[in-house]
């Protein structure tokens, strides 16, 4: 059942309109082909990288689809995504994050899990397409979608963005993240990327960095 709660917290912005929307986590194989169409295709588009299911092998511009998807849906179509690497983080396995570099900023002990945060779209015909993308942000910083195993390990939550899509969309949804380090030159991002504005590396502290009231969104929910 759709529950119509949060649409004060979660329609904070001043957009011309707020488009009736449902925010879901991808359960069905139609839903997912739905939403891994539309990211392929902007993710082409802007980007020039191709995206698949399987771990990339070769030196060409292509990345791995989410884990994890989540979806905004309007009239019965996917208008929206962002997804979640469960395993093997493109942030570890490309950005030569180590985990010393992450304990240097926060004391991970044994007993700790890692997620990231990836692949946000949404479709540009959309007037309020920054607010849909900010509820899809917000939608995701719960249990339900990252899936966290253990409920006192230490979670650790990465993103790999540019600043002013964090601005824009990360820190504009209340999370408060942290820079960890830049990006090394990777040939995926010759398109997107510069050393004026380069990807940057972030991450935040799940229980200390989120807001209770994000934590307890309830999904599926309507935006109106």
């Amino acid at each position: 059942m759709i529950s119509k709660t949060l649409i004060k917290q979660l329609n904070d912005t001043n957009t011309k309109f707020a488009s009736s929307h449902t925010l879901e986590i991808v359960k069905h194989e139609t839903e997912k082909k739905e939403c891994q169409e539309l990211m392929a295709s902007i993710y082409f588009k802007k980007y020039g990288v191709t995206l698949i299911n399987q771990q990339p092998v070769s030196n060409e511009p292509i990345e791995r689809f989410p884990d994890q998807l989540l979806m905004a849906k309007s009239n019965g179509k996917v208008i929206g995504s962002i997804g979640a690497y469960l395993e093997n983080s493109y942030a570890l396995e490309y950005g030569n994050v180590s985990f010393d570099e992450i304990n240097q900023k926060i004391d991970l002990t044994s007993n700790f899990e890692i997620r990231e945060l990836t692949k946000l779209v949404v479709k540009e015909t959309y007037i309020n397409s920054r607010q849909i993308g900010i509820n899809l942000v917000k939608s995701t910083l719960n249990s339900q979608f990252l899936k966290f195993k253990k409920t006192d390990s230490k979670k650790i939550v990465l993103i790999c963005s540019k600043r002013s899509v964090l601005k824009a969309f990360f820190h504009a949804s209340g999370i408060k993240t942290h820079f960890l380090k830049n990006f090394p030159h990777y040939f995926c991002h010759n398109k997107y990327v510069s050393k004026k504005f380069p990807m940057e590396i972030h991450y935040f502290d799940y229980d200390k960095d989120i807001p209770d009231e994000i934590k307890n969104i309830n999904l599926p929910c309507i935006i109106i």
